[in-house]
């Protein structure tokens, strides 16, 4: 596994499991803790209303952390190395199979999508914090991105950075570009 966080060369491969638990809980609990003041001035049956609505976002907020530890539990989700792209439970996708690598940014979110050569077919990677079909799933995220396999590392244990160097390291010249199709630089 590729060193993190240290002096020196990262040599082997990149291997990404959950992460960013605590930035989902800290934004699922802003609105949480608005609506439990609001429950405790407010009194009668807006109150009632309101005590009711803060335990169902409790509910939501506790069932997101309970299905991330999850999650988090089934170790390496995504491994960068010479072979490709391996998806835990999934097949690996070669480099060649790549035609290249895109950084997007939507208002707080960023992400790489490893766009398919015109003949493949790229499995789906994400990790599902509320119920749909897969299918479903898929098809969102290839009319959103233009592919599937998209990794965020706000939602993982690797940062961009580090996502973009192994792919560098590996991929044999894949490109990395911006939504502007520039090379990025990192």
């Amino acid at each position: 596994m590729a060193k993190r966080d240290q002096d020196g060369p990262d040599l082997g491969p990149l291997e990404i499991r959950a992460g960013g638990l605590g930035r989902l809980l800290a934004k699922a609990m802003l609105p949480a803790t608005a609506l439990v003041l609001q429950a405790v001035v407010r009194d009668g049956f807006a109150g009632t209303i309101d005590t009711v609505i803060c335990a169902f976002v409790g509910a939501m907020v506790l069932g997101v952390g309970v299905r991330h530890v999850r999650w988090r539990s089934k170790g390496c989700l995504v491994r960068l190395d010479e072979a490709g792209v391996t998806l835990t439970g999934v097949r690996t996708v070669g480099w060649a199979e790549i035609r290249e690598v895109r950084e997007v940014h939507r208002n707080a979110w960023e992400g790489l999508v490893f766009l398919p050569q015109d003949d493949a077919v790229l499995p789906m990677f994400d990790i599902p914090l509320f119920v749909l079909r897969r299918r479903t799933r898929r098809d969102r995220r290839t009319r959103l991105w233009g592919s599937p396999l998209v990794l965020s590392p706000m939602n993982l244990d690797a940062s961009r950075t580090q996502i973009v160097d192994a792919v560098r390291r590996f991929s044999g010249g894949v490109p990395i570009l911006d939504e502007k199709r520039e090379l990025v630089v990192s």
